[in-house]
């Protein structure tokens, strides 16, 4: 299956890829994966966490991102805990709404 903007398969990032912005800015490593998301570390600041959704593409020891370096703020998640929970209730509402969640 062909790679396409944001979506992973058998090419998901592992621990230790470099991390580049969609203008070329290395702005770390992978440091950890969850279902979902993945921890960047940053040299010289705190460590944090994108979704996944926002991999262009993932190829050996790269990955490349959605978005330009001057936008990180926007995409970097505050707590990737609150992402996945939030991920797991729109997915239990729109089951509960279709009549497909099991009661």
């Amino acid at each position: 299956m062909p790679h396409t903007s944001g979506h992973i398969d058998d090419n998901t990032p592992a621990v230790g890829w470099a991390v580049f912005t969609r203008d070329g800015n290395k702005i770390g490593t992978v440091k950890g994966l969850r279902r979902g998301i993945f921890k960047v570390a940053a040299p010289m600041q705190p460590d944090f966490w994108f979704s996944t959704r926002h991999v262009a593409l993932s190829t050996s020891n790269r990955v490349g991102l959605t978005f330009d370096r001057d936008q990180l703020g926007d995409y970097k998640l505050d707590n990737p805990e609150d992402a996945l929970d939030a991920g797991r209730s729109r997915m239990t509402n729109a089951y509960t709404a279709r009549g497909w969640w099991p009661r």
